[in-house]
Order: C-alpha cells, then sequence, then structure tokens
C-alpha cells in the first residue's frame, strides 16, 4: 500500500522533472516557504534522506504548514516549484498523487486535504480536472503538517519511475483547470457582482464529466424561504444588471460621456421590452441572463455579446447562440490561450429534457460555427469595444499572419429545471438537507447522460461548461421573473 507523505510527493515530482533540474532544488524550493531560515536548494544529501523517509520536514516547517496561508502557497508554488517540472509530465504527476492518495487506507475519505476550501480525500480523488499548483501545494502542506515520512520507508519506496510511467498512457482522463488568478485583464467583465455569492449557492458535489478539456459542472440554488427557493434576490440582481446584459461597453461608456448612467436600467427595460415583445412572455430571456451571469462571475469569461445584441445590433448575422463570451486559460504552463464560449440556455420543467433541448442547439451552432464567428469578428470593426480592448481583441480573434487563428471553441450551457421536492411534511430546516440531497441525486444521475450526449455528437474535443439551477417551478417561475422584471419590479 502506498502513503502520501513529504518523501512520496518529492519522489513523485523528482520523476516528473527535467534532466537539468535537480531533487535538491525542487526539495529546498518547496521549503523555503515555509522556513526561510534553512535553504536546502544545494543540498543533495538532505534531499536524498527526504525523499527515502531517512529525514522528516523540520518541526519548524511542521508548524509553519499549519498557519501559512494557503493561497499564498499556492501562488508561489505556480510561480517557483510548477516550472521546474517536466510541462510533459505535471499529467502524470497529478495522476500519481491521486492514485496514491486513493491507495493510503490511513486516510478517511471525509478528511480534509485542502486546508483552506477543506476539500476532501473523496473529493479530490473524483476529480478530473486540476490546477496543478493548488493540488501539489495543498498535499505539500498537508503531508508536512501531519504525516512523519520516517514511519513510511517501506511504502516510499513504492513511488518508483516504473509506477509515474504506468501512468503516460491515462494523461488524457485528466485536464488543467483555467488559472482565473493570471487570467487576462485587458477585457473586463461588465457584471456588477455585488452579492452575487450571496444569490447564487453552491452545491458541492462529487460528479465529473472527464472530458479531456477544461470541464465544469457546477450546481448553485437560490435562498430558502419557507420551503420555497426565493426569487426576490435574483430579480433585484438581474434588475442592477439589465443594462450591462442590454448594451455593449461602447453604448454604457456614452452614458458615462452623458452624464446618463441613471437612465441605464430604464432604457434597458425599454429596449427589452421593444425587442421581445410578445416572446418575452415565454420568459426565455431570464435563461439568457442568468448564462450570462454565470459566464462573467463564475466561469470568469467576459461577454462579448449578448443575446439581445447578437438579436438585435448583429441580427444580420443569424446567430444561434444564446451569447458569446472570450475566455483566457492560463493553466501555469505557458502561454495562456483563448476559447469563445458561444451560451445556450434551456429552462424547463425536467433536467434531461433541458439537457436536450440545450444540446440541439449547441448541434446548431456547431453545424455552422462560421455564422458566430462572422459575429465575432463583426465586433472588431463596431461599436462594440473601445479602441484599445477592439485591438487586443483583433490579436487574439483574427487569424494570424501565415497561420490561422488559435481561438478554440468551447459552449457555456445554463439549464434550469424544476427541483420536484415534496415539501408538504417537511420542516423548514428539513427541506433545506433535503432540497440539496436532492439536487445532488438529479445531477449525480444527469452527469453521464450529459456525457453521452457529447460524445454521441462527436465532441468531445471541446470544452463544456454547464452550470445548473432549480426552481420551484420552472415553467411558470421563468414567465413571472421576466414579468416582474419588465415592470420594474423585485416583489
Amino acid at each position: 500500500m502506498k502513503r502520501l507523505c513529504y518523501a512520496s510527493l518529492l519522489k513523485v515530482l523528482y520523476h516528473c522533472k527535467p534532466y537539468n533540474v535537480s531533487q535538491c532544488l525542487i526539495n529546498g524550493t518547496m521549503l523555503l516557504i515555509l522556513d526561510d531560515y534553512e535553504d536546502l536548494t544545494g543540498d543533495d544529501n538532505a534531499a536524498s534522506r527526504m525523499a527515502t523517509g531517512h529525514r522528516n520536514v523540520s518541526p519548524e516547517a511542521g508548524a509553519e504548514a499549519r498557519n501559512v496561508k494557503v493561497s499564498s502557497v499556492i501562488d508561489y508554488f505556480r510561480d517557483n516549484v510548477i516550472s521546474l517540472l517536466n510541462k510533459a509530465k505535471i499529467k502524470t504527476a497529478i495522476l500519481a498523487l491521486r492514485d496514491i492518495l486513493a491507495d493510503d487506507d490511513s486516510i478517511p475519505g471525509d478528511t480534509p486535504i485542502y486546508l483552506e476550501s477543506l476539500k476532501t480525500k473523496d473529493e479530490i480523488i473524483n476529480e478530473t480536472v486540476f490546477d496543478p499548483a493548488e493540488l501539489i501545494a495543498n498535499i505539500f502542506l498537508y503531508t508536512v503538517a501531519n504525516v512523519k515520512s520516517t514511519d513510511l520507508k517501506t511504502e516510499i519506496k513504492e513511488v518508483t519511475e516504473e509506477y509515474l510511467n504506468s501512468f503516460d498512457s491515462k494523461k488524457d482522463t485528466i485536464s488543467f483547470m483555467k488559472n482565473i488568478a493570471t487570467s487576462t485583464t485587458s477585457i473586463k467583465k461588465t457584471i456588477k457582482d455585488k452579492n452575487f455569492n450571496g444569490i447564487f449557492n453552491e452545491v458541492k458535489h462529487l460528479e465529473a464529466l472527464g472530458l479531456k478539456n477544461n470541464n465544469e459542472l457546477r450546481v448553485f440554488h437560490l435562498n430558502v424561504i419557507n420551503n420555497k427557493f426565493s426569487s426576490r434576490d435574483l430579480k433585484k440582481f438581474l434588475v442592477s444588471n439589465v443594462g450591462m446584459y442590454v448594451f455593449s461597453r461602447a453604448e454604457i461608456e456614452q452614458f458615462k460621456i452623458e452624464d446618463d448612467v441613471e437612465s441605464i436600467g430604464l432604457q434597458a427595460l425599454n429596449r427589452l421590452k421593444k425587442y421581445g415583445g410578445a416572446n418575452y412572455l415565454t420568459g426565455d430571456t431570464l435563461g439568457d441572463m442568468i448564462l450570462y451571469a454565470f459566464l462573467e462571475q463564475v466561469l470568469n469569461a467576459p461577454k462579448i455579446m449578448s443575446k439581445i445584441e447578437l438579436a438585435t445590433t448583429a441580427s444580420r448575422y443569424g446567430s444561434k447562440s444564446d451569447g458569446i463570451h472570450l475566455l483566457t486559460i492560463d493553466e501555469g504552463l505557458g502561454q495562456p490561450y483563448h476559447q469563445l464560449v458561444f451560451g445556450a440556455s434551456q429552462i424547463i420543467g425536467d433536467l434531461t429534457s433541458a439537457v436536450d433541448k440545450s444540446m440541439e442547439a449547441v448541434k446548431d451552432i456547431n453545424d455552422d460555427p462560421s455564422t458566430e464567428l462572422n459575429v465575432v469578428e463583426s465586433t472588431l470593426f463596431g461599436r462594440v469595444f473601445d479602441d484599445s480592448t477592439a485591438e487586443y481583441m483583433k490579436n487574439i480573434i483574427l487569424p494570424s499572419r501565415g497561420g490561422a487563428s488559435a481561438v478554440d471553441q468551447a459552449y457555456g450551457i445554463f439549464l434550469g429545471y424544476t427541483l420536484g421536492l415534496d415539501s408538504s411534511t417537511l420542516s423548514n430546516s428539513q427541506f433545506r438537507v433535503e432540497a440539496v440531497n436532492k439536487m445532488k441525486e438529479d445531477i449525480k444521475s444527469t452527469a453521464p447522460y450529459i456525457v453521452d450526449k457529447i460524445n454521441s455528437m462527436g465532441m468531445n474535443g471541446y470544452s463544456f461548461y454547464f452550470y445548473v439551477l432549480p426552481f420551484n417551478d420552472a415553467p411558470n417561475e421563468k414567465k413571472c421573473i421576466i414579468s416582474d422584471l419588465l415592470a420594474g419590479g423585485v416583489c
């Protein structure tokens, strides 16, 4: 049985380094964040003894590991430790560390390994999308603070080069998480995100899509009051952001130039009414607006054009997207890359039906991607961005001289559905617990269905970002919420 300890971590990283990086440099660099009084970056003997379990990390480092600010250690590892590894072997290292953690039966499944977010062993071993710096830094802190390598010399011997090489063929089973901290600030988000986290409460679950490229499957719920999801705060949020959703950055800037910021919301509502007419009684705009909010706030992908902009300003192109966003991904492995995220939203009673309808929209978009790309390129020459932002976008999106554009296509999907939980026999506290349990059950049964849909469409080479939100009565609620929004109300 393999065991998770500092020695096994050091051996994993040693077998995943380039030839010109020494074990002592990796060892010393990691430990400097906890104890800068003892620099071991040139001490081969110390590194060798620590990697074989003949020497523990200093007590001072162990004490510091229990009190250090975890986010600062992650940032340090991103800048100083990840760069010491062979980029082609980082996924191998992650797979090995995940396997060692899974094999270590001395650590119960509900043990928090991530010391700040309290992510547990079970959550980590079921993940398929990783931030290398986050995983390695947290395992580093956990082992230094909790495990003595000197007690595990026999188990440490199992971490061999052959063991690491056995994961090379499995690298496509995991992907790297986007690094929000280093995403570009050249294109700013438009959303007013105040109180977002107090409105949309995330439900932690163990399901994953397991796609080879970046992906998300995240579930949220509104606040629960008297055994019902309350839409009051959602309506306030939509009212405060309707102008950001409806108008382009250039139009918002013009409001500021004319000292008319106060009328942005009112004029945005008027445009929604004028554009939508009777069609807005269907409530589909609610899904489009929530999709916009999740892609900007959760995915950190700034808006290029919202659904209403696509249907008005860019109507001549016939876009089928419910919004287009730009995501910049920096995996800490070199040059960042970009994705155009095409949106699809669906609010319907049944979650499986919501998946079906949204994937039909994805198919329509994917069958003719040139339409959406024409929309994006048109924004670079129109009054959508300021001049400097438009120039930045051109450098990303337009084909480079002598080659094709390096921007990938991805899909962001919002799914709203009716939770369908009988509250008649439940107290308020019981309902809150059972509602979360029901959401976990729903996403557990739906995740494989989503993956099957993606695979059957031949789209497993794309990134998909799914955001799910239950309602009390989705088909009727979406109409009522939009009706209240257009009336300027939040009751």
